[in-house]
């Protein structure tokens, strides 16, 4: 009998840190994907504040962005791009 009680006693701990563990994802996740949408809006910005300051030099430009297009593709992981994917679409 005294068995069950401590089972049962260590079972509802590892429940208890099991939930505790989930908030720490859950949370964990959604700070994640915060920082992420504030790195793509930050992105975005950026790229606006360049199309105005080369204007006149669409050559340029277009270098520019697809330098760094191919920079930044090259240095993500392929989950990370997939990822990226599905937030432009």
């Amino acid at each position: 009998m005294l068995g069950l009680i401590i089972l049962g006693a260590r079972s509802r701990d590892l429940a208890g840190k099991t939930i505790e563990g989930t908030g720490v994802i859950e949370g964990g996740s959604r700070f994640l994907g915060r920082a992420f949408s504030e790195l793509v809006e930050a992105g975005q910005d950026f790229k606006t504040r360049l199309k105005q300051c080369l204007a006149d030099y669409p050559d340029l430009l277009e270098t520019i962005l697809s330098d760094f297009k191919t920079a930044q593709q090259s240095s993500q992981s392929r989950d990370t791009q997939k990822a990226v994917g599905k937030v432009k679409q």
